[in-house]
């Protein structure tokens, strides 16, 4: 396995980690499979990597934690033969918005976000955190044509209410390109970069769906292919 391969693994483990308001993670070795769990989801005895909270994940790691759990996950693959050729995947609950389908995107979406990923400065340290997250987004997400998108998933250049299930306060968001600027017509409206944390955390979900472990897609106030606006 290549070391690129192992970053996307690792990558998508800290990406697939439970979302429900938990704070503190750790990457470990857990019924036969790598994984991103919260630090008490055991009291049993197993193999942990790394651990950080919540907040640092999202952030993203650093090259040289991203090289160190590599190391320590290929060393105890090596002792053990064990070969790491996929993700083992958490079961999806058999209920809420994403028992039925994982991310959706449009086609149209896909095309430009590529276009995007190729222009982002792999030499930013930054930049190249922001293209990995964008990249791993695009390889998990189900691509469809943008005339068969269901109405209540969020796509580039919709707006969205979310709920913070901690003070049940509610924020009107629309998901827009790096290079946009907020709109000023409107004090309750962000403009969200879909290369920020919260943008790529809200892009392919549905309406009901936790974001960010602790706000939720409250409301769909507009999305363009409902509007039939193909062209945004």
């Amino acid at each position: 396995m290549t070391s690129k391969e192992l970053r996307e693994i690792l990558t998508q483990t800290i990406d697939d980690r439970p979302r429900e308001g938990r704070q503190y993670f750790h990457v470990c070795w857990w019924n036969d499979g790598l994984c991103c769990l919260p630090t008490m989801h055991t009291t049993e005895k197993h193999d942990i990597f790394f651990m950080a909270p919540d907040t640092v994940l999202d952030a993203g790691l650093s090259e040289r934690q991203m090289e160190l759990i590599g190391e320590r996950v290929t060393d105890f693959c090596s002792r053990r033969r064990i070969r790491l050729t996929q993700i083992r995947r958490r079961p999806v609950p058999a209920s809420g918005p994403s028992a039925q389908q994982g991310l959706q995107i449009t086609d149209f979406d896909r095309a430009r976000l590529q276009t995007l990923l190729g222009q982002l400065d792999r030499h930013d340290a930054s930049r190249r955190k922001e293209a990995a997250r964008l990249q791993m987004l695009l390889k998990k997400a189900d691509v469809v044509p943008s005339r068969e998108i269901p109405q209540d998933v969020v796509t580039l250049n919709s707006k969205v209410r979310v709920k913070d299930g901690r003070n049940n306060r509610s924020m009107v968001l629309s998901l827009a390109f790096p290079t946009e600027t907020p709109s000023k017509e409107t004090t309750d409206e962000e403009n969200v970069s879909i290369l920020s944390r919260v943008g790529l955390s809200l892009l392919g979900r549905r309406v009901g769906e936790q974001i960010d472990g602790r706000m939720k897609v409250d409301e769909l106030l507009y999305q363009p292919e409902a509007a039939g606006d193909y062209h945004l």
